[in-house]
């Protein structure tokens, strides 16, 4: 998301700084928009820039920032401009210790964040993007935090104490910084989806394998041959003879390649979309998102009903993917926000 922005909408001279180092994997880089008191509320923010000779100094904390402490380059998104039309001069601290959300309006979560709502302090207006190098004096981690899933990706706060960006790494307008925070969330949630999918096809693969070499009662559940031997990952139409499974497996393992199918065209179709820049991608992209999410890890919970108590035993690997997907229908916005932005979006669609 962050090369993408900087891509999109930086200056020639940020483009030429970092983008081949970012895409070398030279350097790595984080999306800071979530903070601890606004994650679906994303107008919400506290984080605040204020002017100063040659750039900007920027005060707040950010909140599960996926890459955090690890990456070397951070696109903050902060308010440069107070509701009451002031230039956000006033402190308001690191925003350490503030109450959490209520349940269900964390929101981005793991790097991402949601909705263009505006009933925050300030609302979206006077919110610009800015590129933050590690190192920079006043730039400052938290604890990693402890995941249910998402273990190998580190994530943690990032707080920011007057760090001074100089002026040219103002990325885009002032002003600007919330359109482009939410144009980057569109290839977010379609990234998340496909996750979802790769998951999900995992689990699929996983589960027809394990239901084929599987004995029962005595009886095999399916004939070695007419197995799927390695989990590819691929939807691979079963040879003919089908296998001989209970019914009770064909069904759930139908619903399973049904679902996760489903969620593989609309992520497909939301791409597309947004290749195109077509007027409903960011409908596409929260309609893709919903599906995916909800359906893949649909997909995993089935998965790991049909292997039974291998699926419970951390020696196998059905159980970590349970927990790395739970997260997906959390991060970039919650599944509840992606519900407000289709209907938003299909109420300018249909003309309402």
């Amino acid at each position: 998301m962050a090369s993408g922005i900087i891509n999109r909408h930086g200056s020639e001279a940020l483009k030429r700084r970092y983008l081949s180092r970012l895409a070398s994997l030279e350097l790595m880089s984080a999306y800071c928009l979530t903070e601890p008191g606004s994650g679906s509320d994303a107008a919400g923010m506290r984080t605040v820039a204020t002017r100063t000779d040659g750039g900007w100094l920027l005060s707040g904390s950010k909140a599960f920032i996926s890459g955090g402490g690890v990456a070397d380059v951070y696109i903050v998104i902060a308010r440069t401009a107070t509701s009451d039309g002031g230039d956000g001069s006033g402190s308001i601290g690191l925003g350490i210790g503030r109450p959490l959300p209520p349940p269900g309006e964390e929101g981005g979560g793991i790097g991402g964040s949601g909705s263009s709502s505006s009933k925050g302090s300030g609302g979206d207006k006077g919110i610009s993007a800015f590129l933050v190098e590690k190192g920079a004096s006043g730039l400052s981690f938290g604890a990693p935090e402890k995941k249910m899933g998402w273990r190998m990706q580190p994530t943690c706060a990032v707080n920011l104490e007057k760090v001074f960006v100089p002026s040219e790494n103002l990325i885009g307008s002032e002003g600007q910084g919330f359109k482009i925070a939410m144009a980057a969330l569109d290839g977010g949630r379609i990234n998340i989806g496909a996750c979802s999918v790769g998951g999900g096809a995992f689990c699929l693969d996983t589960a027809y394998a394990y239901a084929c070499e599987r004995s029962q009662f005595g009886q095999q559940q399916a004939s070695d041959s007419n197995c799927h031997n390695k989990a590819l990952g691929m939807m691979m139409p079963p040879p003919l003879p089908p296998p001989l499974l209970p019914q009770a497996s064909q069904f759930k393992l139908a619903d399973m390649a049904t679902r996760l199918q489903a969620s593989r065209l609309m992520v497909r179709h939301a791409a597309t979309a947004l290749d195109a820049k077509a007027p409903e991608a960011t409908m596409m992209a929260a309609m893709a998102k919903r599906l995916a999410t909800d359906e893949c890890f649909r997909v995993a919970l089935d998965a790991q009903q049909l292997l039974g108590g291998y699926g419970f035993l951390r020696d196998f690997p059905m159980e970590r993917l349970v927990r790395d997907l739970r997260v997906h229908s959390i991060l970039e916005g919650t599944n509840e926000v992606m519900r407000l932005v289709i209907s938003r979006q299909l109420a300018r669609v249909m003309g309402g």
